[in-house]
């Protein structure tokens, strides 16, 4: 079993959390809003308690409301 089975996704600690995160050559706020997954709604990456190897993909959101994925 993975971790990601086990851990509901109400508690991901990056989904509605505030990032700090590279853009055009500046650091700027951005939301995580959802998992990305693949075509079979499969989850793309894994988590990990090492942050190094925690592969996790997110749809994230800026302020002007263009969107990007980013991995942990």
């Amino acid at each position: 079993m993975e971790m990601d089975d086990v851990i509901p996704t109400e508690m991901d600690e990056y989904l509605t959390a505030e990032l700090l995160l590279p853009r055009g050559g500046e650091i700027v706020k951005a939301r995580g809003i959802k998992r990305q997954r693949d075509g079979d709604r499969t989850r793309l990456g894994r988590r990990n308690s090492n942050p190094i190897l925690d592969t996790r993909q997110y749809k994230v959101e800026f302020p002007d409301g263009s969107l990007d994925t980013f991995t942990t």
